[in-house]
């Protein structure tokens, strides 16, 4: 979900260097769901997007995490070491800016 305009765009509250042409809905930003992050709630100390975990399922050094963020859902491939947010509990999730590409929506990116 692109936020912002085309001079400064923001994705899951971060600020790109990206500038777009024309409007946002024209776009859309592509994050491989490693380069994500997803926080309970009531960790984060970074910007990023609330939602709350709607699935999950274990993929070995991974669990994927389906989260709802309002009218989207975010697939996030969390580390299963430690503690892996449960069905239900809010989180944030946010990226590294260098990872979130914005390409155009007639764009055959399959990054």
């Amino acid at each position: 979900e692109l936020e912002g305009d085309s001079n400064r765009v923001r994705v899951l509250g971060a600020a790109l260097e990206h500038n777009v042409r024309g409007s946002l809905s024209n776009w859309r930003a592509v994050i491989r769901p490693e380069h994500l992050r997803a926080v309970p709630s009531e960790m984060a100390s970074e910007e990023g997007v609330s939602g709350i975990v709607a699935g999950r399922a274990f993929h070995g050094s991974s669990t994927q995490l389906t989260v709802a963020c309002g009218g989207y859902t975010l697939a996030v491939a969390h580390e299963s070491s430690g503690s892996v947010p449960a069905v239900g509990d809010g989180v944030v999730v946010s990226a590294d800016r260098s990872a979130i590409k914005v390409v155009p929506l007639d764009s055959h990116h399959t990054d």
